[in-house]
């Protein structure tokens, strides 16, 4: 019973945020309405700090922030992945700019004959 009350609860607030900011979009050039739209701006603020917060305490708490550090760096297919959008990137400018130049990240010199 306390999961739905609370579940409940949560929806009513939704819905008077929501409500606060339709209000104040709808009544914008008045005194009320900048102010609603404040309130709204302020209440989406603390939730985005919230759920920043809840995201790097669930990753420290449980441990693994270093698991996933790893896991990215040594992951074979995120550097496959990387490269090919790399090339797909370099391809794209050797197609658009007609003069030649070269990448740094993979050294790939486009031909102004090619392009």
């Amino acid at each position: 019973a306390d999961d739905v009350n609370m579940a409940i609860a949560g929806g009513c607030l939704l819905m008077v945020v929501a409500l606060v900011g339709v209000c104040g979009a709808r009544m914008y050039e008045g005194a009320c309405g900048k102010t609603l739209l404040c309130i709204y701006a302020l209440f989406m603020l603390v939730v985005i700090v919230l759920e920043i917060a809840a995201f790097a305490m669930v990753i420290v708490l449980t441990g693994h922030l270093d698991d996933f550090n790893s896991d990215v760096t040594s992951n074979k297919q995120v550097k496959q992945a990387d490269k090919a959008i790399m090339n797909f990137v370099n391809d794209t400018r050797c197609f658009c700019c007609p003069k030649s130049y070269t990448v740094t990240a993979s050294e790939v010199t486009c031909n102004p004959s090619t392009a």
